[in-house]
Order: structure tokens, then C-alpha cells, then sequence
């Protein structure tokens, strides 16, 4: 009840139980009366059937990975996905985000056609349960040895966490029981209730939605559905589109396309390209909104939808790993979510702190426990920045997701010892006389897979 996805999961109607985990302060997944089952091992499950199909293909065994993961994950996802990679015995090289893999294997594909003007491309990827953008900007670049060699900037990122293919299902499946009601329930019950029927109405739903984009009506049939009760209704695309608007879903298209181009700078007519991926693209009005958007005849089509993410984190791992030989691709992706520190000490000691990032000497902030911005977001990854105050006692760093002033979810705390302790030993050391306090410096550090961590800590 506490957590927006969870509960729109469960308005889904699958046959499963979700409840609050007091442990993990997330959600558990009620299988049976003794049973339940964190996300973790959920997606634990998955992973390990990818890893048996890899190996049955490959002939040996899998023990490294890339895992392509959505843009607006935060810092307790990412972790959440290491967590269930571990357990199905897997060392993940690095986190992707989904649009950087489409583009890595867009841009792979296409390098001999860059040149050192940039191409931009927008990515327009409508998912099972997602919707992301992306704007990428593809050039030829001078490399190692003066070889021109491909390069990527991620631009501007726009998603929506709640709309997806599902969300246009709901619609068919909806449309579809309200019909069986009328006519073989009389209005005295809804099928929705049991969940098998539930089941036939959604696989018959995802097969009508796909078959209305290429016709103007569709009829459907689904036998035995509830109580030895056949159902059979004629669907028009009119009325799937008609009730698509009524619930909003073709505005909500919009809006992640518009902050995508504004964080890009660009506008609409310096777009070269608008690649389409994911499934649920294939519905003829979300083609349609990205058409109207862009003032354009028709979108491109070079990445095989369903695969794209795939061949993209698959690519990416080759490049990171020791065992393979790819051609040189330079990639500069970004993290989308700002990061603010809250730096505290055991003794109340909060003196002023300064920062440093690519070299350059930051202004100096007055402390005193008081949130800052440590990563602005769409920060470029991999990144460090460096943090250093004058105090006395040992120090504890809170680090929440988002701007100072937004009080964000906690990432992670971080305590920072032997200051204290080094600083007795100065003062006792007859041969050193201390004239001011200490200066300490942390190094914090943004991982090409979008966590935070304390890289280095001195005095």
C-alpha cells in the first residue's frame, strides 16, 4: 500500500498477493500460506534461466554480465539488481541504462555513416510496463593513435514509470469482461474476479491490441472463459483508441518527449533521426503521437525492437571485457537523477567545507549539517568529486537522491573514521606542533552503473 508501482501492479488484477516487508522496508510477493518472495530472488529467477539459456548456446559456462536496466532506476534499485545478479551467481561488469544499449548498438552499426557533425537521434521506447526517450547525438571522433573512431553523447533522457503496453491491455481486457458481464453474467458478477478468466481475457486482450493496428476491427473469441461460457465481440480501433483518450494515455506521450528535447537543447527540426523500439510501438496511435510530434511522414525502424536492449548490453560487455577485441566506440552516458550530501559530525563539529570536481576548486559552502548538491543530475558517468572540510572528530555522510532542498530517499550513509584519533596523535607528537585543525578530504565516486561510493578517504 506504501509504494506507488506495487499498487498499480496489483490493480492489474494477477493472482498474487503483495504485502510490506518490514525487513527490507519494500514489498514481498505472497506465493502460498508459508511462501513469500522478495524482488530480489523474483528477478534472481529470471536471470538464472537467462544464464542456463547462455550456456546451453555458448557451451560453457556464464559467469560475467552487463544488465540493461531503465534510466529512472535510483541508487536502491541498482543495488536491488546487483543483489538478485549474486544470487543467481552472477558478477555483473556494469549496469546500462535500456536507451544507452539501443544507441551503443545503433551507433556501432552505423558508425561509417558519422561524421564530425552530429547526428541526433531520439530513441522513443514504449515497453510492457514503461515509456523512456532519449536523445542521442552520434559523431566521428579522433581516437587512440589519430584513428577516427565512433563516438556517443546522451543528451536528454524524458520517461514515464506507469504507461506501457500493459496499460493499453487494460483497456481491451477491460472492454472485453464489461461485454461478458452484460451479456452472459446479466450485470449479476464480473469475471474480473476470478483469475483464470482473467488470464484468457489478457491474453486475448495483447493479441487484439496487436491485430488493431493493422485493422480497423477485430473480432474476438475466447472459449470457455468463465463457467463453460463462451465470449465473442467485435473490437474497432476507434473504440480502443476512443477509450486510450479517455484514460489519457496518448497525452501522457508528450510530456517525456518534451523534457527529453529541452535537457538536449535541441528542437524538434535539429532531429535526424527517431528510432522506435520496445513492443508496445507497434500500436498505431503511439507511432501516430510521435509522427504529430515531429512533424514527420513516417519514424525509423533500424533496431529490431524486442532485441535492441539485448544486443546493446551485449556489445557493452564485450567492450568491457578482457576476453574480446571491439573496435574502439567511445560512449558518454549520464546519470538523471541528482545527488546532495548532508555531511555530520560525532562532536557537532560542522565546520566549512569546499569541493573539487575535474580539477577545478568549488565555492566554499558554510556546512553546519546542512544538505548540498554533491552530483547535479545528468552528470556524465564515471565521475568523482572531491570534498574537503577542517574538523576534528570523525565525520558521517548521508546521501539522499535528489536536490538539497527535495528531502529525497536515503542512498546511503557513509562514516568516515581515525580522524579523531589521528588528531590525538598530533597533539601528543612533542615533535610536531599543530597550528589549526586538519583539513580532511573525501573522494566520492559515480560508477559507469550509476551508484555512489567513498573511493578515498585522507587526511
Amino acid at each position: 500500500k506504501d509504494f506507488r508501482s506495487i499498487k498499480a501492479l496489483a490493480e492489474q488484477r494477477y493472482p498474487y498477493i503483495f504485502e510490506n516487508d518490514p525487513a527490507g522496508h519494500g514489498a514481498l510477493l505472497r506465493y502460498s500460506k508459508n511462501e513469500t518472495y522478495r524482488p530480489e530472488e523474483m528477478v534472481a529467477f529470471v536471470l538464472s534461466y537467462a544464464k542456463q539459456i547462455a550456456e546451453a548456446h555458448a557451451k560453457s559456462s556464464v559467469k560475467d554480465c552487463v544488465i540493461a536496466i531503465p534510466p529512472f532506476f535510483g541508487h536502491l534499485e541498482r543495488h536491488a539488481m546487483l543483489n538478485a545478479a549474486a544470487i543467481a551467481g552472477l558478477n555483473v561488469l556494469s549496469l546500462v541504462h535500456e536507451p544507452t544499449a539501443f544507441a551503443f548498438k545503433f551507433g556501432f552499426d552505423k558508425e561509417s555513416d558519422f561524421k564530425a557533425e552530429p547526428t541526433n537521434v531520439v530513441f522513443y521506447d514504449l515497453g510492457s510496463t514503461s515509456y523512456k526517450v532519449s536523445v542521442v547525438s552520434f559523431s566521428a571522433t579522433v581516437g587512440k593513435k589519430n584513428k577516427t573512431q565512433g563516438a556517443m553523447q546522451v543528451r536528454g533522457l524524458g520517461w514515464d514509470e506507469e504507461l506501457g503496453g500493459s496499460n493499453f491491455d487494460a483497456i481491451v481486457m477491460d472492454m472485453l469482461a464489461e461485454e461478458f458481464n452484460k451479456v452472459a453474467l446479466k450485470g449479476k458478477d464480473d469475471v474480473r474476479k476470478y483469475p483464470k478468466a482473467v488470464g484468457k481475457l489478457r491474453k486475448a486482450a495483447e493479441s487484439a491490441k496487436d491485430i488493431l493496428s493493422a485493422n480497423a476491427k477485430y473480432q474476438i473469441g475466447v472459449e470457455a472463459l468463465h463457467d463453460d461460457r463462451d465470449l465473442r465481440m467485435i473490437i474497432t480501433r476507434d473504440e480502443f483508441n476512443a477509450e486510450a483518450e479517455k484514460r489519457g494515455l496518448w497525452a501522457k506521450l508528450v510530456p517525456p518527449l518534451e523534457r527529453a528535447l529541452a535537457q538536449a537543447n535541441l528542437t524538434k527540426e535539429e532531429i535526424h533521426r527517431v528510432e522506435v523500439v520496445g513492443g508496445a510501438t507497434r500500436i498505431l496511435g503511439v507511432k501516430t503521437a510521435a509522427l504529430q510530434f515531429f512533424g514527420r511522414k513516417q519514424l525509423d525502424g533500424s533496431l529490431n525492437g524486442d532485441e535492441a536492449a539485448a544486443l546493446g548490453a551485449t556489445l557493452y560487455a564485450a567492450k568491457l571485457s578482457t576476453s574480446f577485441r571491439l573496435r574502439e566506440f567511445a560512449i558518454n552516458d549520464v546519470y538523471p537523477h541528482a545527488a546532495s550530501i548532508r555531511i555530520t559530525g560525532q562532536g557537532g563539529d560542522d565546520a566549512a567545507t569546499t569541493s573539487e570536481e575535474d580539477g577545478e576548486e568549488g565555492a566554499k559552502s558554510s556546512g553546519k549539517g546542512k544538505p548540498k548538491l554533491l552530483f547535479k543530475a545528468n552528470t556524465k558517468m564515471p565521475h568523482k568529486k572531491l570534498i574537503s572540510m577542517t574538523r576534528t572528530d570523525d565525520l558521517l555522510a548521508a546521501l539522499t537522491l535528489g536536490e538539497p532542498e527535495e528531502n529525497g530517499a536515503p542512498i546511503a550513509t557513509f562514516n568516515v573514521s581515525g580522524v579523531a584519533a589521528a588528531y590525538a596523535r598530533m597533539q601528543k607528537d612533542e615533535n610536531r606542533k599543530v597550528l589549526s585543525k586538519p583539513k580532511v578530504s573525501v573522494t566520492f565516486a559515480l560508477t559507469s552503473s550509476g551508484l555512489i561510493d567513498v573511493s578515498k578517504a585522507e587526511m
